[in-house]
């Protein structure tokens, strides 16, 4: 089913099975999607699931714990409603809103028996999540680390402060030459003479031939 709504949202667990009831269907089980064999590619990916009845998400990203089961919360001893499975922000890791910049490039989720009986909401809805400290992409709040670092390589942010760091490298650069230029600083100093024992100046050795003794001119 298509994750339609407002641009760079998160789909968070309670909402994909709010609408998944009112397309008439539910959240699959984890057992459906493995004997379906789904599968969103090679990274890390999880999908929500309906087993519990609440925050529980399936690795469907073959990277190496394909069908692992997660509950966010527990996963990362967090308060409930404080881990990543309940918070809108955009992650590499989960479905986003159709046209999002941020986050994953997938913008769907799996709903099982679309169409049967559409209810208004499901019953997470009234549940009251008191979280004193909600999840804001914390380091420790998402199951890939790297994840995140990844979105912000590719964000703006990261474009615009590559830009500066080169613009300021390089006007530091030109100014250094030209102060020492003008200056005679650094390469641009000129090598003092050399000197010999004690301090006293060694003229230079001149090698060549001469070409008469003054001394030994005929008068």
């Amino acid at each position: 089913m298509d994750y339609v709504g407002e641009k760079d949202l998160g789909l968070t667990w309670c909402h994909a099975a709010n609408l998944a009831a009112r397309a008439g269907g539910r959240l699959p089980l984890a057992q459906e999607m493995v004997d379906c064999r789904i599968t969103d590619g090679d990274k890390d990916f999880w999908q929500p699931i309906g087993d519990k009845g609440s925050n529980f998400w399936l690795q469907t990203g073959d990277a190496g714990r394909l069908y692992t089961r997660e509950v966010p919360h527990d996963a990362w001893s967090r308060e409930r409603g404080c881990a990543w499975g309940e918070s809108q922000r955009p992650e590499q890791w989960r479905a986003t809103t159709q046209g999002s910049q941020r986050g994953s490039a997938i913008h769907y989720f799996y709903v099982y028996g679309a169409g049967e009986s559409p209810q208004l909401d499901h019953n997470c809805s009234q549940v009251k999540i008191e979280c004193s400290e909600a999840w804001q992409g914390a380091e420790e709040g998402g199951p890939d680390e790297e994840g995140d670092l990844d979105a912000f390589i590719g964000s703006d942010e990261m474009v615009v402060l590559a830009i500066a760091v080169v613009c300021a490298v390089s006007i530091g650069t030109i100014c250094g030459l030209c102060c020492c230029k003008y200056s005679k600083c650094c390469c641009w100093r000129e090598a003092a003479p050399k000197t010999g024992y004690g301090g006293a100046y060694n003229a230079p050795i001149v090698v060549g031939q001469v070409a008469q003794d003054p001394e030994k001119q005929n008068p």
